[in-house]
């Protein structure tokens, strides 16, 4: 044994979480490095995936022996090690919950059951093709046959592919290939995301505004003497996004890369359309609307560097970009940055942190920031950059309060006030289109008895159970768990009544007032088919419809040049 490695193993109970010490076999010394993935023994079950975390010289006795690595170059860097030993610092995590947080889940090694001591990928991200390379003189083929090797002779394809494009069986395709002429290759999927765009490579101008601004953030990236981040405290419509752009363009043309963050993936869903109009196949994306494959083979080409402009919500933080130059938080006070499960991280937090390890800039935006962030920047350990005019001018919107309380009285008993009301008619009668925001899904949010008063809750986490009209059943907005609808009380048998208000209930409300114009949900129930939000927002940008109704991933960020009227409902739901 001539070198020992410190593993972070897989499903390492937190009690029993530490880096744990293998001895490396001579045969596969040369490919101990740290970031490198394992295939570890550990007790008596089957082996386990590890990342080498550390590395050690010395000759190690009496250890358990790595059973096998991965022969290629570490998936990981060091930068990325040192996001993991910052995760498990800073949050309390266990090791490998950190790894699993920095390494896409296809990245994850497995045993080879039918060959001992071998480690494969997951081959989720992986198709078959067929290669023809001709050698030697030429064998003797059927025209089908000849077909298939000329067609994939230059381009290797898939069998769907070459039955597609020459109408063959896949018995031709099989024939060639157990006589050797042609052979059978593994490589990355070449999956298709956000491609609903037309590349125009046009920067937008900056305003006079957004020029000061943008030289003030410029400056501060060139002079050693001022802080490593900056805070751009833009009002509302100021046109920070513009600003963005000129960076990344800037941050491209020195040969770095740019990371930008946002909140929410409605957000991102605009903002990655716009970029690869601008920046084309520079764009990657990251978040966790993507399929795990779609996940890995974003991840593989912005390692290679075929990425340079990353795009995402928290969790592209931790993408491997290449000569990053660059990290800007969007809205950077929103608490989606911060992670509910384990691990417990600000995503802020740790741009700060990667921007200090790589000697890149950090821009944090909003047109209200955090306390915490305002406080650095007053106090001199961040660059304040101010953008106080709002992009053309444009005048803040005029704001109206209705007190629903009034409309009941006046006889309206819907959930939409007689003056929100005609404004809506007003946009419909000129082609224009209106956003409703309400913050409850569903159609009841409360079911309660009429005569014990107890609320219908969840079994499993005791939380109000919401009714859905559109399944038929009263869900658990913290679990997931569904119930058929109760009408009857369990306590007493009483009669339930369903009160509060969802979207869905005000979409019915919507189709009942305004029975010709098209209406458009947007929540978590009706995005959650692959891409439909993607589909749906653009859709409604191409005016497909007239009112969308939606929650909080309608609330910020969105921009629609034919919307001129915004209703938020029951706003004081907001305040809970």
């Amino acid at each position: 044994m001539s070198c020992g490695v410190k593993v972070a193993v897989e499903n390492a109970a937190f009690k029993f979480d530490k880096l744990y010490s293998y001895a490396v076999p001579d045969a596969l010394a040369k490919f101990a490095k740290v970031g490198a993935r394992v295939l570890v023994p550990f007790g008596k079950s089957r082996p386990r995936m590890g990342v080498v975390l550390e590395t050690e010289e010395e000759n190690p006795v009496g250890l358990k022996s790595v059973i096998d690595i991965e022969k290629s170059e570490p998936l990981l860097d060091s930068e990325q090690v040192s996001l993991i030993l910052f995760l498990h610092e800073t949050t309390f995590c266990t090791y490998f919950d950190a790894v699993k947080t920095v390494l896409p889940k296809n990245a994850r090694l497995v045993a080879n059951e039918e060959r001992e001591g071998i480690v494969n990928e997951t081959s989720a991200h992986l198709e078959t093709v067929f290669v023809y390379r001709p050698e030697g003189a030429p064998p003797r083929l059927t025209e089908k046959q000849k077909a298939v090797c000329e067609l994939i002779e230059n381009t290797p394809l898939t069998a769907a592919e070459i039955t597609e494009k020459l109408s063959v069986g896949r018995d031709v395709i099989n024939r060639l290939a157990e006589k050797g002429i042609i052979s059978r290759e593994n490589r990355n999927k070449d999956v298709e995301i956000y491609e609903m765009y037309s590349e125009t490579g046009e920067i937008p101008r900056l305003t006079p505004a957004q020029e000061r601004a943008f030289e003030e953030i410029v400056e501060g990236c060139e002079s050693p003497a001022l802080p490593d981040t900056a805070l751009l405290n833009g009002v509302t419509s100021s046109g920070k996004t513009l600003i963005y752009i000129k960076l990344i363009e800037r941050a491209l043309a020195a040969g770095k890369s740019t990371l930008l963050l946002l909140p929410e993936i409605a957000i991102a869903t605009q903002m990655i359309y716009r970029l690869k109009t601008l920046f084309g196949e520079k764009v990657g994306i990251l978040h966790s609307a993507l399929s795990d494959t779609e996940r890995y083979l974003q991840w593989t080409k912005i390692k290679s560097g075929d990425y340079r402009v990353i795009i995402g919500t928290r969790t592209a933080v931790f993408s491997p970009a290449r000569d990053l130059g660059l990290i800007i938080v969007d809205e950077e006070q929103e608490g989606s940055f911060r992670s509910e499960k384990n691990p417990r991280y600000d995503a802020v937090s740790v741009a700060r942190f990667r921007a200090k390890k790589t000697g890149a800039k950090l821009l944090l935006a909003s047109a209200t920031p955090s306390v915490e962030s305002y406080y650095m920047a007053s106090s001199g350990r961040y660059s304040l950059v101010n953008l106080d005019e709002r992009y053309g001018d444009m005048p803040l919107p005029t704001v109206t309060v209705t007190d629903m309380r009034s409309e009941l009285l006046a006889g309206n008993s819907h959930h939409i006030s007689q003056y929100l009301n005609d404004e809506i008619q007003k946009r419909l009668d000129k082609g224009e289109q209106c956003i409703l925001l309400l913050n409850r899904r569903g159609y009841r949010t409360v079911s309660i008895c009429r005569s014990c008063k107890k609320i219908v809750k969840c079994e499993s986490c005791d939380t109000p159970l919401v009714l859905h009209k559109s399944t038929g059943t009263h869900i658990c907005h913290y679990c997931g768990r569904s119930y058929p609808i109760r009408e009857i009380c369990d306590d007493c048998g009483g009669a339930i009544t369903h009160t509060g208000i969802g979207t869905q209930k005000i979409e019915e409300e919507l189709e009942g007032l305004f029975p010709n114009a098209r209406i458009l949900r947007m929540d978590v129930d009706s995005v959650s088919k692959k891409h439909s939000m993607e589909k749906l927002l653009y859709d409604f940008s191409r005016g497909e419809y007239d009112i969308i109704i939606g929650t909080q991933m309608i609330a910020k960020g969105l921009d629609f040049k034919n919307v001129t009227l915004v209703g938020v409902l029951s706003i004081d739901q907001l305040m809970l």
